[in-house]
C-alpha cells in the first residue's frame, strides 16, 4: 500500500508541474517551506478518494512488460518504483522499447534520463546522439549537476550547453543564475524562463524580482494578497506595459480584502496608475454590482478616467437599466466615443482605440432594444460601423427595423447595403438571387439602378465568367436583371 501511495503521490506532483516528478526523485528534495497549500475552497476529504482500490500495483513487474503498458499515470507510476534499482542496462533496453513504440511521453523519457544521467551518463549520451531526444540527457545533466553539465557541454562541444542551463533554472534556479552570468551568451528566454519557473518553488517574491509574470502575481495574490498588492504598488517598474498585470490581483484584493484595497486606491496620487487599479475595481464589480460601478465613475475626474468607466458601467447597465445605458452611451459619444486614454501600470500611456469592444459589448447590445435612440446618440462616422456590425451579428433583426423605416431613402440606403455585402467573395447562384432581391427593394429607380450596376461591375471585374452565366439570355436572373445587365455591358462598349 505504502509504494502505491507513492507512486499515485509522485504523479499527482507531476500534473501539478512539468518537473515535479523528477525534482521529488532528486537526492533531498522537499517542498518548500514557504510555498503555501494550494487555495482549497471545501474542506479537505478525510475518506479516501474514489477508486483507489484500483491502483494494484504488481510487484516486481519487469521493465519489459512496464515499458509496453499505455501510455498513462499506471505506466508513470510503475516506472517511478522501478528506477531506483534500474541499471544501465535495463535503462537501455527500456529506452529502445519506449522510442520503438514512437512514444511522444516526454515525461516518461525525463525520469528515465534522470536516472540514467546518474549512473551512466556516457551511455545514455551515446544512445540518444542523433535523434530528436539528443538534447534531453543535458537537460538532466542541468537538474543533476549543472556545473559538471556545463563543462562537459563545452568540453565535449555539444551545441547543449543552454539545455544544461535550462535544466539547472528548473532544479537549482539560484545557481543557474550564477552559470547564466558566467555564460551570458546563452541569455536565452527559454533559460530564463525556465530559472524563473524554478524561483516559482522558492517563493513568490524572488520569482517575481527575477522574472515578472502577471499569472504568478495573481497566483501568489490568491493566498496573501495584501503582501502581493504591496508589492506590486512598489515594482511598478518591473511590470511591462503590453497587458495590465492588476487583473487577477485586484480580484483577489476585492474578494479577500475590499477595505485594503479601497484605503490603498485613495492613498495612490491622482494619475495614471491609480486609474489602472481604479478600472480593473470597476471591470470585476461589473457584472455583480453595476451601480457601484456608476458611482465610481460619477466620483472619477472628467474626461479621460470617467470615460473608462463609463464604458464598463454601460454595458454593465444594459439589462438592468437600458435607459441609464443610453444615456451614458450619450455622454460616452458626445466625449469622443472611440478614443479612451489606456494608462500603463510603468506610467506610459497611449490613446488607445476602443470602440471594437465599445460596439461590441455596448453599442450592439444596445441597438437591439433600442435602435432608433442608439442611432440618434452615435457620431456619424460610427454610425455605419454599427449598423455593419449589426448586420452581420443579427440580421434577421436588422431587416426587420429598417422594414419599419418611414424615411424611404434611409430604408433604401440600408437595402443598399444589405445588397452591398454580397460584392466580395466567391459568388453562387444563391448569392447573385440574394443580393439582387435587396436591390429589386430599393424604392427610388435611380438608386435602384445604381446598386444594381455597382454590383455587376463588381461581379464582373472580379468573377466574369460566373457574373456572364447568372445574367445572360439562358442564365436563372430575372428579365429585368438580364435588361439591366445587357445595358451595363452596352456601357461597356458591349465587350464580354
Amino acid at each position: 500500500m505504502r509504494t502505491t501511495l507513492l507512486a499515485i503521490s509522485l504523479i499527482s506532483l507531476g500534473a501539478t508541474s512539468g518537473y515535479g516528478i523528477k525534482r521529488a526523485l532528486a537526492p533531498g528534495w522537499s517542498p518548500s517551506a514557504t510555498t503555501p497549500a494550494p487555495k482549497q475552497d471545501s474542506p479537505a476529504p478525510t475518506a479516501a478518494p474514489p477508486n483507489t482500490h484500483q491502483w494494484q500495483i504488481p510487484e516486481n513487474r519487469p521493465p519489459s512488460e512496464i515499458a509496453v503498458l499505455p501510455p498513462g499515470a499506471m505506466r508513470t507510476a510503475e516506472t517511478v518504483l522501478w528506477l531506483p534499482n534500474a541499471t544501465p542496462e535495463e535503462l537501455r533496453a527500456f529506452w529502445r522499447q519506449l522510442v520503438s513504440s514512437k512514444s511522444n511521453d516526454n515525461r516518461l523519457k525525463n525520469l528515465l534520463l534522470d536516472r540514467w544521467m546518474r549512473i551512466a551518463p556516457d551511455d545514455a549520451l551515446k544512445e540518444t546522439a542523433g535523434t530528436e531526444d539528443e538534447y534531453l540527457p543535458w537537460v538532466a545533466w542541468g537538474k543533476i549537476d549543472p556545473e559538471l553539465g556545463v563543462r562537459e557541454a563545452k568540453a565535449r562541444k555539444s551545441g547543449y550547453l543552454w539545455r544544461v542551463l535550462q535544466g539547472a533554472g528548473w532544479a537549482q534556479p539560484e545557481l543557474a543564475k550564477k552559470l547564466l552570468a558566467e555564460n551570458p551568451g546563452y541569455d536565452y528566454p527559454a533559460v530564463t524562463g525556465a530559472i524563473g519557473e524554478g524561483f516559482q518553488n522558492v517563493d513568490w517574491q524572488t520569482s517575481l524580482e527575477y522574472q515578472f509574470d502577471s499569472g504568478q502575481l495573481a497566483k501568489w495574490a490568491r493566498y496573501e494578497p495584501a503582501r502581493a498588492f504591496e508589492w506590486a504598488l512598489e515594482n511598478t517598474s518591473r511590470m511591462g506595459s503590453y497587458s495590465s498585470p492588476w487583473k487577477g490581483l485586484v480580484e483577489e484584493m476585492l474578494d479577500q480584502e475590499p477595505a485594503k484595497l479601497d484605503a490603498a486606491i485613495a492613498e495612490l496620487p491622482a494619475g495614471k496608475l491609480r486609474s489602472e487599479i481604479t478600472v480593473e475595481k470597476a471591470r470585476a464589480l461589473a457584472a455583480s454590482d453595476p451601480a457601484a460601478v456608476m458611482a465610481m465613475a460619477d466620483a472619477a475626474e472628467p474626461g479621460g478616467p470617467r470615460n473608462r468607466l463609463l464604458a464598463i458601467a454601460g454595458p454593465a447597465l444594459l439589462e438592468s437599466d437600458p435607459a441609464k445605458s443610453l444615456a451614458l452611451l450619450r455622454e460616452f459619444a458626445g466625449s469622443g466615443f472611440t478614443v479612451v486614454p489606456v494608462i500603463y501600470p510603468n506610467g506610459s500611456s497611449s490613446n488607445g482605440s476602443s470602440s471594437y469592444n465599445t460596439l461590441q459589448s455596448w453599442v450592439l447590445p444596445l441597438l437591439k432594444q433600442d435602435p432608433a435612440g442608439v442611432i440618434d446618440v452615435l457620431p456619424r462616422e460610427t454610425q455605419e460601423q454599427a449598423m455593419q456590425s449589426w448586420r452581420s451579428s443579427d440580421r434577421d433583426g436588422f431587416v426587420q427595423w429598417v422594414s419599419t423605416l418611414s424615411d424611404e431613402a434611409a430604408r433604401d440606403g440600408h437595402y443598399s447595403k444589405l445588397a452591398q455585402d454580397y460584392r466580395m467573395g466567391s459568388p453562387t447562384k444563391e448569392s447573385f438571387s440574394q443580393a439582387m432581391e435587396w436591390t429589386a427593394k430599393i424604392s427610388n429607380q435611380d438608386t435602384r439602378t445604381g446598386a444594381a450596376q455597382d454590383l455587376m461591375q463588381a461581379w464582373y471585374s472580379l468573377y466574369r465568367e460566373q457574373t456572364t452565366q447568372y445574367f445572360g439570355p439562358d442564365g436563372p436572373a430575372a428579365a429585368d436583371q438580364k435588361a439591366e445587365f445587357q445595358r451595363f455591358i452596352e456601357s461597356k462598349g458591349g465587350r464580354q
